[in-house]
């Protein structure tokens, strides 16, 4: 929600307004300006604090003048705090704290993950981002985090933590707390305590399960919207979370919701079309969908590969995605419904899943034939101390699955200017569906309910698994046909042979294979790409910052 860069002279300065946001000296901060936010700084003799929340309905939208500066008593601002701290949707809270021999500055955040920030420190200055490619100038080299990229390689894995793929930026993950004492180049994010979350219980006889997912799902909507008069813009993949939040969004407003998607290619396409075309009728949407596969994932049009600004964490499908959220914006669409965190409402709980199957899902339990055949010594190695070295965030309200795919598709909202709303992540909705048995959530239950209480036929209630929509033709056509002579480019100068954790010429040549029809590696073959296109971005962050600096 903010872009901060705070040099150690500034920390303990006076502010004013600036053009975005405020500044002081050669220091600047700058709270994201989007009608869904509200921003201000409060001084107070020893304080001064940037406040960045999300708005609830009905208060006064921004009017493009420069966010206010207040003055006010310690008192006051520690109440404006302990508002903020429970404020029920997310924030930041940016404190700088003026000392005796120095200044503190503490950045914390709420518990939705709805846009994070990435952090570094050098040179005496603390910059701070929601789009962690603005920090690549400021990186110290392009090496990354050896236990980093080997759990991305070899398990697609960037697990939700403080500590990232680049061994100098921080992520400030749900309800953490980072510290920056200038001149430091250190910058310490410290875990909040793990949060309880329910437990399966028993469901009464007349408790209203679906009256009370609806009711609640709708108030979360509800509350996001400034007026009754707001364009209404939600995404649509046809499925039943997106398909649940169409239909609710168009209770809200009727006649004025419009929807977005990307069609699959086909057999599951063909399903995924019948179905959507079913929701945008039953409740009258405004439909722009786009097939996914006329953007594939790193097309030489992309700004992933275009403008070399890869991030390996971000949504694998981001051209598309891409695509789609900028007819959005075009359509003058400020905020869009999601359905992420839908899957998760009824993930299994604690010995409702076999070990043995939780086993199959763990990276770490893979043995010698998972490795594929460019993994070098220093990969392996590096791979086993990456489930020794496991800092993940502590257990949150949201499953962390959620909080991650929130992570991965913020900068992309965010670039266009349309606030990313996640109604599923709603606390009081992901307690509702905690506490309903097993037979409430298994096979989604809960869920396909609501939907025929909304009127859908059972082909969209209670579509069978393999007709729903998969992205998996889209990548193996983007690898093996649509993409391949970047690919090729990519690994024919493997920047990841350099940094020693791929044998160039076995990458080059299973990826041959991979082409003629093998199926063996593909999840390491697209983990290899981003992480070739995430180095090559980095190096030309770094050479931007060198060339500025030589003039």
């Amino acid at each position: 929600m903010l872009s901060v860069r705070l040099h150690a002279r500034d920390a303990g300065g006076v502010w004013a307004p600036a053009p975005g946001g405020w500044s002081s000296g050669r220091s600047a901060i700058l709270p994201y300006h989007h009608p869904a936010l509200h921003a201000c700084m409060l001084v107070s003799p020893r304080r001064t604090a940037v406040l960045v929340r999300e708005r609830i309905d009905g208060e006064p939208r921004p009017d493009g003048a420069a966010p206010a500066i207040t003055h006010c008593g310690e008192g006051q601002l520690d109440r404006e705090l302990a508002t903020l701290r429970g404020w029920p949707l997310d924030f930041h809270e940016l404190l700088i704290e003026r000392r005796d021999g120095g200044a503190e500055v503490r950045l914390r955040c709420g518990r939705w993950g709805t846009a994070p920030v990435y952090l570094t420190a050098r040179g005496g200055a603390l910059r701070v981002d929601w789009d962690a490619t603005r920090l690549y100038p400021h990186l110290r080299s392009d090496a990354l985090d050896p236990a980093g990229a080997a759990l991305y390689l070899l398990g697609l894995s960037h697990p939700y933590s403080r500590r990232t793929i680049f061994p100098d930026v921080s992520m400030l993950t749900e309800r953490a707390t980072a510290v920056w004492r200038p001149p430091s180049a250190q910058v310490a994010v410290a875990y909040p305590r793990p949060e309880r979350q329910a437990r399966a219980g028993r469901v009464e006889r007349g408790t209203r399960v679906v009256a009370a997912f609806r009711e609640i799902l709708s108030a979360a909507m509800r509350r996001r919207l400034a007026s009754p008069d707001d364009p209404v813009a939600v995404e649509l993949s046809g499925g039943i979370d997106s398909s649940i939040v169409a239909a609710t969004a168009a209770g809200i407003a009727p006649g004025r919701v419009r929807s977005y998607g990307l069609l699959m290619p086909g057999r599951p396409g063909s399903h995924q079309r019948a179905r959507r075309a079913e929701v945008v009728r039953r409740f009258r949407l405004r439909d722009d969908a786009r097939p996914c596969a006329d953007d594939p994932p790193f097309n030489r049009r992309g700004r992933r590969v275009r403008e070399l600004a890869a991030v390996p964490w971000s949504e694998f499908y981001e051209e598309a995605l891409g695509g789609m959220l900028d007819r959005a914006a075009a359509d003058g669409a400020r905020l869009i419904f999601t359905g992420l965190g839908g899957d998760e409402l009824c993930s299994p709980q604690p010995g409702e899943v076999d070990e043995e199957e939780e086993d199959a899902l763990d990276p770490s339990a893979a043995g010698e034939s998972a490795y594929p055949p460019f993994a070098t010594a220093l990969l392996r190695e590096a791979f086993a101390d990456g489930g020794a070295l496991a800092d993940e965030a502590p257990q949150a309200l949201l499953d962390t699955s959620s909080l991650e795919s929130v992570a991965a598709v913020s900068r992309l909202h965010l670039q266009r200017g349309v606030w990313p709303a996640h109604p599923y992540c709603t606390p009081e909705l992901v307690e509702l569906c905690r506490r309903l048995p097993a037979e409430w959530r298994y096979g989604r239950v809960v869920q396909r309910k609501v939907l025929a209480a909304l009127g859908c036929s059972p082909k969209v209630a209670y579509a069978k698994p393999g007709t729903l929509e998969t992205f998996n033709d889209v990548m193996e056509g983007a690898l093996r046909r649509a993409s391949s002579r970047v690919i090729a480019g990519l690994f024919r100068d493997s920047r990841l042979a350099e940094q020693g954790f791929v044998d160039g010429d076995r990458l080059r040549a299973t990826y041959a294979r991979y082409r003629r029809g093998e199926a063996a590696h593909r999840d390491q073959i697209l983990a290899a790409v981003v992480l070739e296109l995430t180095v090559r971005s980095v190096e030309k962050g770094r050479a931007s910052r060198l060339s500025a600096a030589a003039r």
